[in-house]
């Protein structure tokens, strides 16, 4: 048996923090299967503080570190074994200059309408990442005070007319230019801010900037739009005629209008709103329909990639020691990508071992015949989820077999990854319910008990004293906490991020 501790057939020094930012940046952008170019991976580098294109080219083209991780092919990044995204990527761009054409032309008709005051370019476009020449164009517009609704109105009459000429326009987000400072501030909405392509109205583009400072602590280098486009001027003819229409749809008349079309729209998408994770926002400053909240799943998918690369701060923070079992010889970490994961558990005290002499690769039945020491070295196996012909019962057998206390997480009989655990309960297996269960199983004496979940805000408390309550159901949730559906979807997602609660699928929830 192969055992390394605190040293390993890998370049031992620390990925330094430039190198690492390099990396969370291009995980990121991995989540939507993205590879960057050296200025973009520059321009949105995740990091504390500004650094220099020369540092980043530097820390690119010379870094053995970041070589291990990264490919590299027509001056794209991607992580290791994403190298076939870079063809997509090209392919994404090529449609994408082909479209943007036609998306200038249609943020130029948008930029007439009455009220309208800004128009940026959003979503994949923006990015010159198209997926076809007839993809959607996705805008945000920004009005005048009290007139969001009547604009999106005569957006949407464009739309219909677009329509029509086989061109989708989605004027997805529109709001007051009062209403210019984000409520939530995590790195989602940091990209989204720094992403948009500003078509029309640039004075506003960088009001909308100034009143979002915070963007820069995720996002150090891009205070400048990464694409610009040359503004349209507004004939005097078009000048006229939308001032004209504002005089017009102006005063109580106007009012009154507006309030309607709001009352309209509210009663359509009332159902809508109720939907878990829902980030769309309808006031009188907001028209923002994203009933589907995408920031959600993105920042949990970056999350797990952090996690897999050993960059989430949690695990960069622990003390304790790690034991990876391998299921090739300890000079072929597989994934590749776990490279900086191994290096870290060698660097705080952990070790990895693998029964396989060196240059034995992944083969399949390596990682059940692991499992047997993984085991073996465990003072008791908790199973936390198991479907019914799971890899993860082999390790629950070997254990019996070894004479270890084998637990499991009981979980709904309907879920399929609940399955394997319930069977094992039903097998003799010591179910867990709390951590004072497993303190019993293994004999510990608990002579303190665990300190609370800690809320962050006033709105975390309200929702983590529901949960303690035994209420898990999200609706109700959200009913019993009185709290506007934006804000409560917003609270939720911080408090699964920060791993105090966690959704337990079909709209429930519990503290973890």
């Amino acid at each position: 048996m192969n055992v390394l501790v605190g040293r390993m057939n890998l370049k031992e020094a620390p990925v330094e923090r430039l190198e690492a930012a390099i990396l969370r940046t291009l995980l990121y952008a991995d989540v939507f299967s993205f590879p960057m170019t050296a200025d973009e991976i520059h321009h949105f580098l995740i990091h504390d503080t500004p650094v220099s294109r020369e540092q980043v080219v530097c820390a690119l083209q010379s870094s053995e570190q970041l070589a291990d991780l990264l490919e590299t092919a027509h001056g794209y990044y991607v992580c290791a074994g994403r190298a076939d995204m870079i063809a997509v990527r090209i392919a994404r761009e090529q449609a994408s200059e082909r479209l943007m054409p036609q998306a200038i032309a249609c943020g130029a008709w948008l930029a007439r309408l009455p009220f309208v005051r800004m128009v940026a370019l959003t979503g994949a476009l923006a990015m010159r990442n198209a997926s076809a020449e007839d993809d959607d164009l996705d805008y945000l517009l920004v009005t005048t005070p009290r007139r969001v609704w009547l604009a999106r109105a005569f957006s949407i009459l464009l739309v219909r007319l677009a329509r029509r000429r086989g061109v989708e326009i989605c004027p997805n987000y529109v709001l007051a230019d009062t209403a210019l400072a984000q409520d939530q501030h995590d790195l989602f909405i940091a990209h989204e801010v720094t992403q948009i392509t500003p078509v029309a109205g640039q004075d506003l583009y960088e009001r909308l900037r100034a009143a979002n400072p915070w963007v820069s602590s995720y996002l150090p280098n891009s205070g400048t739009p990464f694409y610009e486009v040359d503004e349209p001027t507004l004939s005097p003819f078009w000048r006229a005629l939308q001032r004209a229409l504002e005089i017009a749809l102006g005063g109580w008349f106007g009012d009154r209008l507006e309030r309607w079309e709001q009352q309209r729209k509210l009663r359509r998408f009332a159902a809508d709103l109720q939907t878990p994770h829902s980030a769309a926002r309808l006031d009188d400053e907001h028209v923002k329909g994203h009933f589907q909240d995408h920031g959600h799943r993105v920042l949990r998918e970056y999350q797990q990639r952090l996690d897999a690369y050993g960059l989430a701060e949690a695990a960069l923070e622990a003390n304790g020691k790690t034991i990876a079992v391998l299921p090739a010889a300890v000079d072929e970490i597989y994934p590749r990508s776990h490279v900086y994961l191994a290096r870290e558990i060698l660097q705080k005290g952990g070790a990895l071992i693998s029964e396989y002499p060196t240059g034995t690769e992944p083969l399949r039945h390596n990682f059940i015949a692991r499992n047997r020491i993984v085991s073996g070295l465990s003072d008791a196996v908790l199973v936390t989820e198991a479907a019914e012909k799971s890899g993860t019962l082999h390790t629950a057998n070997f254990a019996l077999e070894q004479g270890r206390t084998v637990m499991a997480v009981p979980g709904d009989i309907t879920n399929e990854l609940s399955k394997g655990t319930n069977n094992l309960i039903k097998a003799g297996a010591v179910p867990v319910t709390s951590a004072k269960d497993i303190f019993e199983a293994l004999k510990i004496e608990v002579l303190e008990s665990p300190s609370e979940v800690v809320a962050a805000s006033e709105e975390e408390a309200v929702l983590l004293k529901l949960l303690s309550q035994g209420i898990s159901e999200a609706s109700e949730l959200q009913l019993r906490s009185e709290l506007p559906a934006t804000l409560f979807n917003q609270t939720l997602t911080m408090l699964e991020i920060t791993g105090k609660a966690k959704p337990l699928g079909a709209g429930h929830w519990r503290i973890t």
